[in-house]
């Protein structure tokens, strides 16, 4: 059972799978796939079952005749490691839907060559991709970018469909020039101070229960400036967030997503 959480009038559906449905974009925005992760671990000798894989490429298919979405946009770390057969899987499913528009934000591991990417078919951008009020990236901002965020005045209420900009009047007098100015000054507010969303981190929280008894469990991590979705692969590992009282972390628990400021009260 999906979660359905409104941020600058943008309806995201967070996921049990591990994604977002994006309403207004008709996009599956998914983070952290690691493809190909099992079987360079077991190219070093490491005894690791494929289900996984297979896992992956299921829940994804799954997600695609359930949504039917226009575009599929993947923040970063489609692909573990060296070209290998997951590859050639991957090339398979984009085949299969070819009128999906397939993108990907680079990750620190996709490193495989610039004529492998052309030759798939995804659209590949190098650091990030705005669309609407967000910036998908792959990385979370740094303490020092979320201080600067804080320090330019950044208002999420403001940040509302891109209209900032319509906000100024151009008039037919001798301050058009002054007036063009400052718009465009606006305009390039607004676009460094998008509302992030991205991945790398692969959030969890810990549970706590009766006694000793813990369990960690993914979680999507909504903080004021940015969103960072859980690990879509399911062969990635977990790092345990410890969020502020004022952050919203919806958690990922069998076949539902619970927003766990309504589980604590």
């Amino acid at each position: 059972m999906e979660y359905i959480h409104t941020i600058l009038n943008q309806r995201l559906y967070l996921l049990p799978e591990k994604a977002i449905y994006w309403e207004e974009q008709n996009a599956i925005l998914i983070a952290d796939l690691h493809l190909g992760k099992i079987t360079h671990f077991r190219k070093s000798g490491i005894a690791v079952p494929k289900g996984p894989d297979y896992k992956n490429w299921l829940t994804l298919t799954c997600l695609i005749q359930t949504y039917n979405p226009e575009k599929i946009i993947i923040l970063g770390d489609l692909f573990h490691s060296n070209y290998n057969q997951e590859w050639k899987t991957f090339l398979e499913v984009i085949d299969a839907y070819s009128k999906i528009e397939w993108i990907l934000v680079k990750g620190n591991h996709d490193i495989l060559s610039k004529g492998k990417y052309e030759s798939s078919g995804l659209v590949v951008y190098d650091d990030k991709l705005d669309i609407g009020p967000f910036r998908l990236v792959h990385e979370p901002l740094s303490p020092h970018e979320l201080k600067s965020y804080d320090n330019k005045g950044y208002d999420d209420h403001n940040l509302q469909d891109d209209k900032l900009i319509s906000q100024v009047n151009i008039k037919p007098n001798d301050d058009f020039t002054k007036q063009v100015h400052e718009m465009t000054n606006r305009e390039e507010t607004d676009n460094d101070m998008k509302y992030i969303l991205c991945g790398h981190i692969h959030p969890a929280i810990r549970l706590q229960g009766t006694g000793r008894q813990s369990a960690r469990v993914p979680c999507f991590y909504f903080s004021k400036h940015q969103a960072i979705l859980p690990a879509f692969g399911a062969f990635t590992g977990m790092y345990t967030i410890q969020p502020k009282e004022q952050d919203q972390v919806f958690l990922v628990v069998q076949n539902k997503v619970l927003n766990a400021s309504e589980m604590f009260v």
